[in-house]
């Protein structure tokens, strides 16, 4: 770090997620987090420890940080900036939207940490839900290469996400690409950070551990035709605020900024 800043080389550093949140912060300050349902592995004082010092010594040499989840910023210095996922070509992402066809609903999950994505606790509403009588097929996604889990993307009429992040994950994203209404706990909190506008266009139908019954059963008795038309909603959400030419073209500008380059958008 230190021989690039001599160089006048400029570094920019995308925290992604873990490498920042720290388990002590999220326990004293989140009411649901990540840190809440994992084993002591997952976080601790030593890796917090060194996660606070990583960031000190990042932010005394980075032009720019970045976090593409708002809780980080909690963490991360006042200087960080909120920045979308842009991991996906749109035009390789066709919607398929829910059909009108007479099949049960498909409800579809793909945990990447069963704890962390509060699993259990959706499998547990779905069966108390199909206790009261509702029909529905569960589709459960795990251990699949991204080309056969997108096959089965494609084939949900709805994806529930994730209960304890506060955020919605890459998946969120390909999904609603797909068009695809997602159910997901967004963590008001952390709304500070990101685009008014943005808050204003969610799409997602929000739950939390405590309601994600409450937010299943609604779905269920939603129509086709609303489910579509959320679909639709959630396409246009992912083209408006996750469009990796317009997010790139932001980045671009930080690094002329900080290369001393006038940009030729400018």
């Amino acid at each position: 770090h230190l021989i690039l800043k001599t160089f006048r080389k400029p570094i920019f550093m995308h925290y992604q997620g873990d490498d920042a949140r720290q388990g002590t912060y999220s326990l004293k300050n989140f009411d649901y987090s990540p840190a809440s349902v994992v084993d002591e592995s997952y976080y601790n004082p030593t890796s917090d420890a060194y996660k606070q010092k990583s960031i000190r010594r990042m932010d005394m040499f980075c032009s720019k940080i970045y976090a593409l989840n708002p809780d980080l910023l909690h963490v991360l210095p006042v200087s960080a900036e909120f920045l979308p996922y842009s991991h996906i070509d749109l035009s390789e992402w066709t919607p398929v939207y829910s059909t009108k066809s007479n099949h049960p609903l498909r409800i579809g999950h793909a945990p990447s940490n069963r704890a962390a994505k509060g699993t259990n606790l959706i499998i547990d509403a779905l069966n108390s839900l199909e206790k009261k009588g509702y029909s529905f097929e569960f589709v459960l996604i795990e251990g699949l290469s991204n080309s056969e889990a997108r096959k089965k993307y494609e084939t949900v009429d709805l994806l529930v996400d994730q209960l304890f992040a506060g955020w919605y994950g890459g998946l969120a994203v390909e999904a609603m690409a797909l068009g695809k209404p997602v159910l997901v706990y967004l963590r008001e909190k952390d709304f500070k950070f990101i685009p008014k506008q943005m808050v204003k266009e969610f799409p997602f139908i929000q739950v939390c551990p405590e309601t994600i019954q409450d937010g299943l059963e609604k779905v269920l008795n939603m129509t086709r035709d609303e489910l579509i038309n959320l679909g639709k909603l959630s396409r246009t959400y992912v083209e408006n605020w996750h469009d990796p030419l317009s997010i790139v073209s932001n980045i671009k500008r930080d690094y002329e900024k900080a290369l001393g380059i006038e940009s030729l958008e400018d």
